[in-house]
């Protein structure tokens, strides 16, 4: 019955590569993470401003993370693509509702999908100093955006972590050229 359960998690980690080498790490705890930054990747909020559950999934693994390991800097990032809610504005707003300080959270208001995202969340990152940083988003989108690193950032070191209790994170190290 097990066996039939995780079979998917099973055919997904092997389509991604991740069981065949050294980029998926399981049981993990958050000293393991080795960053000091965050990317929160967007999602629309409804058309009243009110969080989706995608939304409060993400916010929730990032509390987890702030509650225990000490991220210095947030990014959040999206614009509006579904509504005239920018994203990245909205998550701002959740998370200081949920405690965290409002000045350590950036934002990326331009990204209309999860390669802009990324594109113009790297540069804020690493303008801030920092060699490293962790991408958050739910389970499912992690599949998406583990074949977008790999297609489209292919010269970055990644790593997906399974942190009981937390959820998956994907830690992205920016090479020197």
């Amino acid at each position: 019955m097990n066996f039939i359960f995780l079979y998917p998690l099973w055919f997904w980690a092997g389509d991604l590569g991740l069981i065949t080498n050294s980029h998926f790490i399981m049981n993990s705890n958050l000293q393991s993470l080795q960053a000091k930054s965050a990317i929160i990747l967007g999602c629309p909020s409804r058309y009243d401003g009110s969080p989706t559950r995608i939304q409060l999934s993400r916010i929730e693994i990032a509390e987890k993370i702030h509650n225990a390991y000490p991220i210095e800097k947030w990014v959040t990032t999206g614009g509006a693509v579904r509504n005239t809610r920018v994203e990245a504005e909205d998550f701002k707003m959740f998370m200081v509702k949920r405690g965290f300080v409002e000045t350590s959270i950036l934002t990326e208001p331009k990204a209309r999908d999860t390669i802009e995202n990324l594109k113009y969340s790297f540069p804020i990152i690493q303008s801030q100093g920092y060699e490293s940083t962790l991408i958050i988003t739910n389970f499912l989108h992690q599949i998406h955006t583990w074949r977008i690193l790999n297609r489209f950032f292919p010269k970055l070191k990644k790593e997906i972590f399974f942190i009981r209790n937390v959820g998956t994170v994907i830690r992205v190290e920016f090479l020197s050229q």
